[in-house]
C-alpha cells in the first residue's frame, strides 16, 4: 500500500446526552495510490453510523531528485516538512456541545499562519442541516434518517490572512430543537489553496455493522505526498470503539 500507518487524531469525541460519537484517523501518503480501508472496531450493534475519507493535497510537488538535491545541499540539517513540501497537521481539536434550535456550534480558532487550510468535521444528532459561516466551502454533507437520524459534514477554508481570522467559527443548527454535536477541527500546513482536496469522497451510511468493523473505504491518491484523514461518526454508542493507530 503507498500510504504508511494509520495514526489516531481522536478518538470518542463523545456528546455524553446521546453518546454521540466522532473519531478521526490521518495517514501521509509518500507515493500517489490507495489509501486503504481504515476500519472502526468496537462499534455497538443496532448502531447507525456514517464514515468518510478525505486527502488532502500537497502544495508542492516534490520529486525524488527534488529531494535529493535538496539533502545533497543540506546534509547536515533535519529536513522539515515545510522545506519539503509535504503537508503536515500544525494542530487539531476536538470537541462537543448541546445547541439549541437556531443556535450556533462556536469552534475556537486552532493555532494557524497565512495559507493554512482548515478541515472541519461535525456530526450531529438528527438529521436537519447545518449551515457554515461564510469563506467555508463544502467538502460533503449528508444528513440520514434511518433509524436514529443523523447529519455529518465537512468544510474547508482556506487561511489568506491569519490577522483576519475571527477567534470561533460558528455554525449554525437548523434544527428546531437543541441537537447533540461532535466536531474536530484541524489546521494544514503546505495544502494546495487553490484546490486543497485531493480527491472528493461523500460520507457513506451502514446501519448496524456488528459485530464487524464500521469501515472508512478507501480512495485513491493522484499526487505524492497528499495526506488522508479517516472520519466516524456513530449514534448511540457507548464510548468504546478503537481507531486504526490507537495505542
Amino acid at each position: 500500500m503507498p500510504g504508511g500507518a494509520w495514526t489516531t487524531e481522536v478518538e470518542d469525541t463523545v456528546s455524553t446526552a446521546d453518546n454521540i460519537l466522532l473519531s478521526v484517523a490521518s495517514q501521509a501518503m509518500p507515493t500517489a495510490g490507495a489509501t486503504g480501508d481504515a476500519e472502526l472496531t468496537g462499534v455497538g450493534g443496532g448502531d447507525e453510523t456514517l464514515a468518510i475519507q478525505i486527502p488532502v493535497k500537497p502544495g508542492r510537488y516534490v520529486s525524488a531528485t527534488t529531494t535529493a538535491a535538496t539533502v545533497s545541499k543540506y546534509p547536515n540539517t533535519d529536513l522539515s516538512d515545510d522545506l519539503l513540501g509535504v503537508p503536515f497537521l500544525r494542530t487539531s481539536q476536538s470537541g462537543t456541545a448541546d445547541i439549541a434550535g437556531g443556535g450556533t456550534l462556536s469552534i475556537d480558532r486552532p493555532a494557524l499562519v497565512n495559507n493554512d487550510v482548515l478541515v472541519v468535521l461535525i456530526g450531529k444528532d438528527d438529521d436537519p442541516s447545518i449551515t457554515p459561516p461564510a469563506g467555508w466551502t463544502e467538502i460533503d454533507a449528508r444528513g440520514d434518517t434511518s433509524g436514529d437520524d443523523l447529519y455529518t459534514g465537512a468544510w474547508y477554508r482556506v487561511v489568506t490572512n491569519s490577522n483576519d481570522e475571527p477567534v470561533t467559527y460558528d455554525f449554525t443548527n437548523n434544527d428546531g430543537g437543541t441537537e447533540d454535536f461532535s466536531y474536530w477541527i484541524g489546521a494544514f500546513g503546505n495544502v494546495d489553496t487553490v484546490s486543497p482536496i485531493e480527491v472528493q469522497d461523500v460520507w457513506t451510511f451502514t446501519n448496524d455493522p456488528s459485530p464487524g468493523p464500521l469501515t472508512a473505504s478507501a480512495v485513491t491518491t493522484e499526487n505524492a505526498n497528499a495526506y488522508a484523514l479517516a472520519t466516524w461518526f456513530v449514534g448511540n454508542n457507548d464510548p468504546d470503539v478503537t481507531t486504526p493507530g490507537a495505542p
